[in-house]
């Protein structure tokens, strides 16, 4: 490496403030170039950028190594506010954007916090695709949550990043190349980590308040694969799951006060369960059907069904479904009865449905048009409900398909698809369409792939439409309304739990990062509040001795 190289690096990334000679060679080397003539005197176009003229053809790893800033450990430190300008052309390949693939060079700098913060960084290239992500250290595994972007829509565009609780300590920002298929994949840049204002720790701007985690209260125990049904007082009534050590299913309920953002235990279940379903009835009592019962490694479908009273806080028996099934769906419709779907018992997939009538089953006229099971359900303005995807066999094969539940005809109609898919979300949105997100596609036992694509069903059309790419492909999310925002999809799995927040906005048809959940989760349940605050509960914790998790989050915007 040439003596010169390490001056005109010195220079362009000291820290403190920039002598007027510095500030003239700062902004020659690594400016975009095509032809030697686009560079000043003493600089030279190599690979696109401007260097100094006696600047090596070829990196040699041999000699003192690489300058400041081409490894993780030797970061160049700088301080918030103070915009740098150089170049990854001459920086060394050893790191790998994980949100956009790996074959570019890249540069790290780090920000000392004394304490917590709100940060937001800001790559600006010229003339390549970037990439900017985030870490606590230079280990493997030290990528700090859902902090990589990478603009697939432009791959010339400013990437932003937002860390809303960012330290104490050191944080260190990688600047790498995007997709080694789009050449260049380096070139200069300038950069710049700001303090966000205005907003808490751990929240971020979103319209004129603040979005994030606003509380944390505990369950009274652990709990996945439960549900939560929104009662009319504005209670949340949280009913049994899998617990424990052994994964058992378990018979406890507790309801959620808003009030004082509480759990308090009611009356338990008649029987255990877990992958069941639950409906609020048209007066104001709870119904819950089916599901499973048991502990990890030998569980079996339950064919009863209960009632539960508001008043006394205590449950009934209700009628015994057709057949034992879990992971069916249960809507109920405009008129009052309960349309239940589909759903399985071991191996055998279900193609039946029925509707919950003056307390009894009647079949609907014939069967779906696939037999399914973890299918959403989603009712329809028109008062018809939205069958989509689901999986089926004791392969879990995911299903391409979708039906529309006619309930002026009391049968069921194809109504196409896009994406096969299970494991996703469904959500009815204001302007008449569905948006049905993530999960994943298996065409064969073991093969899982986590989708990070969504699609539209254009109800007056009664057709699909692919809509806008996630930020973060994800299986068994939780989603609900964020008040008028648009629709929050959470947590879910991708090799392990998630953490990650995104926000989709029917405004503009977007997706865009919000702050994470405190904890990761998979298969959680969520529920929007009367308050506009999202009750985030429970799910699989992916680690330790009991991952079902106790642990709630309370999700929503402050002024």
């Amino acid at each position: 490496m040439s003596a010169l190289r390490v001056a005109v690096l010195t220079c362009a990334l000291a820290l403190g403030a920039l002598t007027a000679a510095c500030a003239l060679r700062d902004v020659a080397f690594g400016r975009a170039c095509v032809l030697a003539g686009d560079c000043p005197e003493g600089y030279r176009c190599f690979t696109g950028a401007c260097v100094p003229s006696d600047f090596p053809d070829e990196r040699v790893d041999a000699g003192p190594g690489p300058p400041a800033s081409d490894r993780c450990d030797d970061a160049t430190v700088i301080a918030l506010g103070q915009a740098v300008q150089g170049s990854t052309t001459d920086a060394f390949d050893d790191g790998e954007a994980p949100c956009a693939g790996d074959g570019a060079p890249e540069r790290y700098y780090a920000v000392d916090l004394p304490a917590a913060a709100s940060l937001v960084a800001r790559l600006s290239p010229t003339g390549y695709d970037a990439a900017l992500y985030a870490l606590g250290g230079c280990g493997a595994l030290d990528l700090l949550p859902d902090t990589c972007t990478d603009d697939d829509s432009d791959n010339y565009a400013e990437e932003v990043l937002v860390l809303p609780a960012a330290g104490p300590g050191r944080v260190i920002f990688a600047l790498d190349g995007a997709n080694p298929a789009i050449v260049p994949v380096a070139g200069s840049y300038t950069f710049v980590v700001e303090e966000l204002a205005g907003c808490p720790v751990g929240t971020q701007r979103l319209g004129s308040g603040c979005v994030g985690v606003l509380a944390t209260p505990t369950m009274t125990r652990g709990r996945t694969n439960l549900t939560a049904t929104l009662l009319d007082d504005g209670r949340v009534l949280v009913v049994g799951g899998r617990t424990g050590a052994t994964m058992s299913t378990t018979a406890s309920v507790e309801i959620f006060d808003p009030a004082n953002d509480s759990f308090t235990p009611t009356g338990d279940l008649l029987h255990d369960r877990a992958r069941h379903t639950a409906v609020l009835l048209d007066d104001g009592r709870a119904f819950v059907a089916g599901g499973v019962s048991g502990d990890d490694g030998d569980y079996a479908a339950i064919v009863d069904t209960e009632y539960w009273d508001p008043g006394s806080g205590q449950w009934s028996a209700g009628p015994d479904l057709p057949s034992a099934r879990d992971l069916f769906t249960a809507t109920r419709l405009q008129d009052g009865a309960v349309l239940v779907v589909g759903g399985r018992d071991g191996a055998t997939t279900h193609d039946d449905a029925h509707l919950l009538l003056a307390g009894a089953f009647v079949p609907v006229l014939g069967p779906l048009t696939h037999a399914r099971f973890g299918h959403t359900a989603t009712l329809l303005p028109d008062g018809d409900v939205l069958i989509a995807g689901g999986r089926v066999g004791p392969d879990s094969i995911t299903i391409e398909d979708a039906e529309r539940y006619d309930v002026g005809g009391g049968g069921f109609g194809g109504a196409g698809f896009a994406q096969s898919r299970g494991g996703h979300t469904a959500t009815l949105l204001d302007d008449g369409r569905v948006l049905v997100a993530g999960g994943f596609a298996r065409e064969t036992a073991g093969d899982t792939t986590a989708l990070g694509d969504t699609d539209w069903y254009e109800i007056a059309e009664d057709d699909w439409e692919l809509g806008p790419s996630l930020q973060q492909p994800r299986l068994f999310a939780g989603a609900a309304r964020l008040g008028d925002h648009g629709v929050l999809l959470l947590g879910g799995d991708v090799d392990g739990p998630l953490g990650s927040v995104e926000l989709f906005s029917p405004l503009d048809d977007t997706w865009q990062r919000l702050p994470s959940l405190v904890t990761p989760r998979l298969a959680l349940t969520a529920v929007a509040l009367q308050d506009g605050r999202v009750l985030v509960l429970g799910g699989d914790g992916g680690t330790g001795e009991e991952i079902a998790l106790a642990s709630a989050e309370l999700y929503g915007v402050v002024p």
